[in-house]
């Protein structure tokens, strides 16, 4: 036979390159890493989905705590005007019970500095009512922002190392 041919036939038999067994390779390859982008898309997916189911309940929660807050003002300005309307009630009476105008006028002073002291001590406790049922209601609201923050920092910082 020619040698060129024989040399030629050497040299392609001696190469590694064999079309099927690396083209199955390279099928095998690319099924495994569209395998794996996919549980890595479904884990990303039910990631989400947990991130919001505990982003609702903390906004129940928190229309929880705002609902029992909004009762808790709702019960202490009820008892405020009813302590105000009975203590209005008895320096009415006293006014109209004076004799004099010298102890009308020593009844109602009375009854406007014993109005003024029960106005300011009732906005002092609105205030702190209020201030606490803010609180209980932001509490979870706060909660699940620093855990989000926190989630969305995580591979951040994983990549900045």
């Amino acid at each position: 036979m020619n040698p060129f041919i024989d040399a030629a036939t050497t040299m392609f038999d001696s190469m590694s390159f064999r079309p099927k067994t690396d083209l199955q390779t390279w099928m095998a390859a690319g099924r495994d890493q569209l395998a794996e982008a996919g549980r890595k898309m479904v884990a990303g997916y039910e990631e989400a989905a947990a991130m919001g189911q505990a982003n609702m309940d903390a906004v129940i929660e928190a229309g929880d705590a705002l609902a029992k807050g909004a009762g808790a003002v709702g019960q202490a300005v009820g008892t405020l005007t009813q302590s105000a309307i009975e203590q209005s009630m008895a320096a009415g009476q006293s006014v109209l019970a004076a004799r004099t105008p010298d102890a009308m006028v020593t009844a109602h002073a009375a009854l406007v500095k014993v109005n003024l002291e029960n106005t300011y001590a009732g906005m002092v406790k609105l205030a702190d009512v209020s201030t606490a049922a803010s609180k209980a209601a932001l509490a979870p609201l706060a909660a699940r922002a620093g855990a989000v923050m926190e989630q969305i920092n995580q591979p951040l910082m994983a990549q900045a190392r």
